[in-house]
């Protein structure tokens, strides 16, 4: 592959996971072609694509983020993208990899945890956004919300993860917790007072203002809308496959 290749960027801005290789892209001062795809109502070009990538899910009919670089090369799964994209353009942008490898791993195992002891719990939350009977009530996710930052707090070993610098972790951790994610689940009854994770907040905050980050924010409102509609979808799809298999 050539760094010259055009790159095309592949992706759903409510997906966390594609929200890792846009901070990337924009940590290693790369220029590319942002595409967004509906990911409830899947185009035949975006399965095309998705299947000429390198490590695909067979089962799949599709899943972002995609990288494409030119015709010659199409890269998914998004952790191991970001660190292709590192290991590709060492000398572009900022380095998201720490040549000291305890930084490195006290970064895998924040990342191993931040799924189970957080995002499960988050996405479940985000599933009640679309039943306004819920609204102005508390989850009932939230205990386990709270317990399992907490469990990351104990992780985090100065301003980053790892220490003094920001790297490949914090770019895979901070998708979880950007500010229109944050503030969806405000609505539900989530406070950072409530969490009582001080380490975790102020790493969110310095993360949030710089730029790599910050260009990949969206309004609250716009993030919420895209959010109420990909969620309010999948579930009629769901019930009408419900129905049609009775």
């Amino acid at each position: 592959m050539s760094t010259e290749s055009k790159i095309t960027f592949i992706t759903n801005k409510i997906c966390p996971y594609a929200h890792r290789a846009w901070i990337a892209l924009n940590a290693k001062g790369l220029n590319y072609e942002l595409k967004e795809v509906d990911l409830v109502d899947k185009p035949a070009e975006f399965t095309t694509y998705y299947r000429k990538a390198i490590g695909h899910d067979r089962a799949s009919d599709g899943k972002v983020p995609i990288v494409c670089f030119g015709d010659d090369l199409v890269l998914t799964e998004s952790a191991i993208l970001v660190e292709y994209l590192d290991r590709a353009f060492p000398s572009s942008g900022h380095k998201l990899f720490s040549d000291n490898p305890l930084v490195v791993y006290k970064g895998r195992i924040f990342l191993d945890y931040i799924g189970p002891k957080f995002f499960s719990h988050a996405y479940a939350v985000f599933g009640s956004l679309t039943d306004a009977s819920q609204d102005g009530t508390k989850s009932a996710a939230l205990p386990n919300i709270y317990a399992g930052l907490r469990y990351l707090e104990d992780l985090i070993d100065g301003p980053f993860i790892g220490g003094e610098e920001w790297g490949f972790a914090e770019v895979c951790a901070y998708t979880f917790f950007a500010p229109e994610r944050i503030h969806a689940l405000t609505l539900r009854g989530f406070s950072w007072e409530e969490a009582n994770t001080p380490k975790l907040k102020g790493m969110i905050d310095r993360l949030a203002e710089i730029p790599a980050f910050k260009a990949t924010h969206q309004s609250n409102e716009d993030f919420l809308a895209q959010l109420k509609d990909v969620y309010s979808r999948r579930q009629a799809k769901a019930a009408a496959a419900a129905a049609g298999s009775k």
